[in-house]
Order: structure tokens, then C-alpha cells, then sequence
């Protein structure tokens, strides 16, 4: 058995929310001042067919303002190595 501790930290998540795809004006600076963080923690259990993996996440960040800091936690279950 092993834990791990994660962030993932991303930029993708809101440009295509726009009503008018026409109207979606992206800049150089929105890749790096537009990113959402995510933290979490996780189990895993090693078996013959791979890792089976718990794993326990929550927003820190999020640009778009519409989730707050820890304001929801996901539960995540797989199987296999996650890349």
C-alpha cells in the first residue's frame, strides 16, 4: 500500500463557455494568469493487474469564481496507473 498527495493546476476549463464561440478573445497572459488549482490526496493498493486507487480531491483555486476554496470534495476510484 502507498498514499500520495497531488495538485493539478490547469488553464482550458472556461473558454469555451462563452455564448458566442466568435467572441472568445484568449491572450498570450490567460495561460499563465487563468489557472484553476486542484489538491487532493490518495490510497493505492498494489495487485498483479495494477494499482487499485482511492483518491480524495477539492478546488483551491478557481478563476471563474464559481467554486469556493474547499467547497466541494470529489471521490475518485480507478484502476490502473493514472498519467
Amino acid at each position: 500500500m502507498s498514499f500520495g498527495l497531488f495538485l493539478d493546476v490547469g488553464n482550458t476549463f472556461g473558454w469555451f463557455v462563452a455564448e458566442d464561440v466568435n467572441k472568445i478573445d484568449i491572450k498570450w497572459s490567460d495561460y499563465f494568469t487563468k489557472l484553476a488549482m486542484g489538491t487532493g490526496i490518495g490510497l493505492r493498493y498494489e495487485t498483479p493487474i495494477g494499482p487499485i486507487r482511492v483518491d480524495f480531491a477539492t478546488p483551491i483555486y478557481d478563476p471563474m469564481k464559481k467554486r469556493s476554496p474547499f467547497s466541494k470534495l470529489v471521490f475518485v476510484f480507478g484502476i490502473g496507473h493514472a498519467f
